[in-house]
This record gives structure tokens, C-alpha cells and sequence, in this order.
């Protein structure tokens, strides 16, 4: 600890970005930073987030045989840190840890169990006795996770009389809440009469998007330092012993945009996704279409033009328009636009099926799963070719009905709006108009279709989006038949078809591509869990 007789603590937050598993890796970046806050910050302690060291959320690493061993020589390393305090997130098979190392030594430990259920399997739950950690004469209470907004915890500190509470924490992004951490660190500052410093992880592991937003609030429950959102940051704080308060400095407009926020998040998902899975480029389908033109301009501006490959591959029913939309949008982007027709590969696979399989190829489904299924070998192959990561474009609405071909469109590594509605993917390509015209406005305007025979219009299979999209919504959320008749104005037959679409697709659902979750009721198994096989109607 700096020998310093002021009554000022110097603090500093590290919104930091781990990789899941990269045990040496964090352990590296967090020594460099707390260097950097001793040296430049001048820092006492520096406060990294939950499962700072191997990242978040570990799931069964924790269990591997070799994890402790890996942990262990990384606190030895920390250790080697000197004149400053670290506070650090450590996650075993039982318990989710902080650790405060100072000059060599393992000063204090706090632990919540881990019980594998929840979001992210695990949900914490508080693990007494409790004692509080004296730094510079200031008595400080530490919280993790959940910890936050439990209440018995909270009162546990204010009768500690707790001087300043610090809690690591891992918001999870969701498009209607994405900013619950301030309504619980201003409670726990009301509860224990004290400041509250959050430490946020901040990025995207495989479906979750970690926001950051880490924050500082006073004992007047005011917001007195803010960091940005999605970005790695240092941030100081002071706290003056005489007042056991706190100033710092806000870094960060809390007045965000709904659609800025989403588009963002998608962004910086998209961007951690591949490169902390080892891709150079992204390659997709390119179809004229909305679905395809939001997901190429997402990718565009997560890596850079000159790493995204789109491919338009045109049949029979393609529209002369189509075509000339996707050749303007990657104009626009400034991304290669390889056109390969698939008659080829389309008649080869056709003739085969005919002579082999007594198939009608020739019948609608027949032709679009074809159609669908071929222009997914190319860019398979064009991805094995590149080191790339094909990007699946199906949107939620479609996914919740099963209005897709397995191993046609729904193949890919990651699904950037898998779990964005239709209706709302028309929302991010005028937000992203906003910045630079860069998607024509006839793809926002057209009718949708997959053109997989003539004149095919989404319309002729499923409610206009905007009813569709209400009644998923509606269902995932848990209510009735009855419910979404009555909050939409629609009649019951409607309402049990889409519902019946659902139940009977969750073995294509099954076989989808990850992607980043944005709403809290979706599809992905850790929120909702509905059988494969299945006979339930409605």
C-alpha cells in the first residue's frame, strides 16, 4: 500500500473486456493496468469486475482438472505487484470470489455459493460470516454479482457500519432494462448509508453482451463518475475520509437512444465473437433484402470493410432489383460483392434427386430448400477459403416460426439478429441511416420476400410482421390465447396458427447458429426450455 498520511483513498475502476478461459492472458492485462493506475493514476486500489482473471461466464472450466493449478500461479504473478491494491474477481466450481492482493499478499477473500441455475447457470447467494477489509483506515464492504440486490446483505453492511461498499458486477444487456445496475447500487446506498463503486465487466461471451456502464454513487445517491458503455476503461475516484464520500467524474451521457444502444451492442458482439474465436473476415449472403443488409452493415462496422465478403447468388426468381440493391449496398459499405448464380449447382443437386430419390423436385418446398442449401455450400466454402465466419441474417420472427430452411439459411457461425424482431431490424437500418445513408431506402420500403419461386411474399405465410412479432412477444412473455386476442385485436385462429408454428419448429431452433441475446424472453435454452418432441397444440 502507498504510504500516503492524506485522508484521501485513491480509487480506481478498470472496466475491463476478459476472455472467457484465457487464464494468462487477463492475468497479464490486469498486472499491465494496475501499473498503469499506480503510475499515472496515482492509485491506492485499483477495483477489476466479477471473474476479472478467467473470465465470465466460465461455466464447467472451473471443474477442468488443471483450473486451480492455473489460478493459483496467477495470483502468484499478481502478487509480484507492488505498492498498490488490487481488488479481483476469482470464479471457483463453488463459489464466485473476490481477492484482494497487496504487496505480495492475499489480504482478505469474500465468497458467494454458486448454484448452477439462472441466465448464466449460476446465481449467487450470500456466504457469511461476513468481515469487512480496512484500507487506510476506511472500512470497506465488498458484493458480487446478485449481491447487489440482496437486501439481507445489504442490511448485514449498515450494521457493519461499512464506510464504502465496492461490488463487482456483469450487467447483461437487454433492450427494455438495460440499466438496472444504477436503481440497485442507488438502493444499496440508501440501505447502508454509504457510497457504492460497481466495477463492470464489459464486451460479449458467445450470446450475452456485457454493457460496462461501471458507475460510482455517492451517499446522497448521486451518480458522481460513469463510464462509457462497450468500451474498456480506468476511471478515478476519491474517497475523502472525513465526509466517507466520494467525487469522481462522468465519462458518459446517460441519455441513450433505445435503437443506438441496440445497434451498438450488436456491434461490439459481433466484434468480440470473432476475434476471441480466432476469425479473420465474415462472409454472408447478400439478397437484396432487409435481413441481409442490416447484418452486412453491422459487420461492416464491427470489422472493417475490408474484412467482410458479401455474396449475392441469384436463381430464376431473383429480381433484377434484388441484385441491384445488393450491388448498391456494398457500394455503399465499400465491401467486395462476389455474384455467383447458382443454375449449376441448383440443376446438378436437381437432376440427382430426380433419378435417385423419386423426389418432385420440382414442388415449391422441394425448390426453395434447394435454392436455400446451395447458396449455403458457397459460402461455406468461400469461408473455409478465407478463414472466415459465415454470418447467419435470420431474424427472430423468422426463427420463432420456422420460416427457414435447415442447412440452407440458417447455417452460419453466429446469428447477429437471431434474437432481434422483424419489425425491430427495420428500426436499426433508419438508426443506422441516421449516422450515413449507407442502406438503400427502397431495401427498408420493399415488401419482404425470399423469392424462392414466383412471386413469393412473406405475407402469403405469416401475418403482417407487425402482428406476428406482437404475438411472439406476447407468447414468450407467458400469456394466453386469450391475452394476446385481446391486446392485439385478432382473431383466435391466427393466434393458435403461429402459436402451433412455434411449438412444432423447436427441432430447427435447435440446430441454429449462437448469437447475441437482447431481449430477457427469447429462444436461447438458458431462458426458455421447450421440448423437441412434442404433440402440444393450441
Amino acid at each position: 500500500m502507498n504510504t500516503i498520511t492524506s485522508t484521501i483513498l485513491s480509487l480506481v475502476v478498470s472496466q475491463m473486456n476478459p476472455t472467457v478461459g484465457d487464464i494468462e492472458g487477463n492475468t497479464e492485462k490486469i498486472i499491465a493496468t494496475s501499473i498503469s493506475a499506480r503510475d499515472e493514476l496515482k492509485a491506492d486500489l485499483v477495483i477489476f469486475p466479477e471473474s476479472s482473471i478467467v473470465g465470465y461466464p466460465a461455466y464447467d472450466i472451473p471443474y477442468e482438472e488443471n483450473y486451480h493449478t492455473r489460478i493459483s500461479q496467477a495470483i502468484d504473478k499478481l502478487r509480484e505487484v507492488n505498492d498498490v491494491t488490487m481488488v479481483l474477481g476469482v470464479a471457483y466450481h463453488d463459489s464466485n470470489q473476490i481477492i484482494v492482493i497487496n504487496n505480495g499478499t492475499l489480504e482478505y477473500e469474500y465468497s458467494s455459493v454458486i448454484n448452477k441455475k439462472g441466465n448464466y447457470r449460476e446465481e449467487c447467494g450470500f456466504a457469511r460470516p461476513i468481515n469487512l477489509y480496512k484500507c487506510k483506515n476506511s472500512k470497506i464492504g465488498f458484493l458480487i454479482g446478485d449481491d447487489i440486490n440482496n437486501t439481507d446483505i445489504l442490511y448485514t453492511y449498515k450494521n457493519c457500519n461499512a464506510d464504502l461498499i465496492i461490488s463487482l458486477n456483469s450487467p447483461v444487456f437487454y433492450l427494455k432494462n438495460y440499466e438496472p445496475l444504477i436503481d440497485y447500487a442507488k438502493k444499496a446506498s440508501k440501505i447502508i448509508n454509504s457510497p457504492v463503486i460497481c466495477s463492470c465487466l464489459v464486451g460479449s461471451q458467445d450470446q450475452f453482451i456485457f454493457t460496462g456502464g461501471s458507475l460510482a454513487i455517492d451517499k446522497q445517491q448521486k451518480i458522481v463518475a460513469r463510464a462509457k458503455y462497450l468500451q474498456e476503461q480506468l476511471f478515478p475516484i476519491e474517497f475523502i475520509q472525513e465526509s466517507k464520500n466520494i467525487v469522481g467524474k462522468i465519462y458518459s451521457n446517460l441519455e441513450y437512444n433505445s435503437m443506438e444502444m441496440l445497434y451498438s451492442c450488436l456491434v461490439a458482439s459481433l466484434y468480440d465473437y470473432i476475434h476471441k474465436n480466432g476469425f479473420n473476415k465474415a462472409v454472408l449472403g447478400l439478397s437484396g433484402g432487409i435481413d441481409s443488409a442490416v447484418t452486412a452493415t453491422i459487420a461492416v462496422d464491427a470489422l472493417g470493410k475490408d474484412n467482410v465478403i458479401a455474396v449475392m447468388m441469384p436463381y430464376k426468381y431473383t429480381s433484377s432489383k434484388s441484385i441491384e440493391l445488393a450491388e448498391q449496398l456494398a457500394e455503399n459499405l465499400g465491401i467486395e460483392l462476389k455474384t455467383i448464380p447458382i443454375h449449376e449447382i441448383y440443376n446438378v443437386v436437381s437432376d440427382k434427386l430426380i433419378s435417385n430419390c423419386d423426389s418432385k423436385t420440382q414442388s415449391e418446398i422441394n425448390s426453395g430448400n434447394i435454392q436455400a442449401r446451395s447458396r449455403a455450400l458457397l459460402l461455406m466454402t468461400i469461408a473455409n477459403t478465407h478463414n472466415a465466419i459465415v454470418l447467419n441474417t435470420g431474424n427472430k420472427s423468422e426463427i420463432a416460426t420456422g420460416y427457414f430452411t435447415m442447412y440452407g439459411d440458417s447455417i452460419g457461425g453466429f446469428a447477429v439478429l437471431a434474437d432481434v424482431f422483424k419489425t425491430i431490424v427495420y428500426l436499426l437500418a433508419d438508426h443506422r441511416n441516421q449516422q450515413s445513408k449507407v442502406i438503400p431506402k427502397e431495401i427498408i420500403t420493399r415488401e419482404p420476400t425470399a423469392e424462392l419461386h414466383n412471386g413469393q411474399l412473406d405475407r402469403q405465410y405469416l401475418p403482417r410482421y407487425k402482428i406476428l412479432d406482437q404475438i411472439i412477444q406476447m407468447y414468450l412473455e407467458g400469456s394466453s390465447v386469450a391475452d394476446i386476442m385481446d391486446e392485439i385485436y385478432i382473431d383466435r385462429e391466427t393466434v393458435q396458427k403461429i402459436l402451433n408454428m412455434i411449438n412444432k419448429t423447436e427441432y430447427k431452433r435447435n440446430q441454429l447458429p449462437v448469437g447475441p441475446l437482447v431481449e430477457y424472453f427469447g429462444f436461447d435454452k438458458t431462458i426458455r426450455d421447450f421440448p423437441i418432441t412434442n404433440k402440444w397444440v393450441y
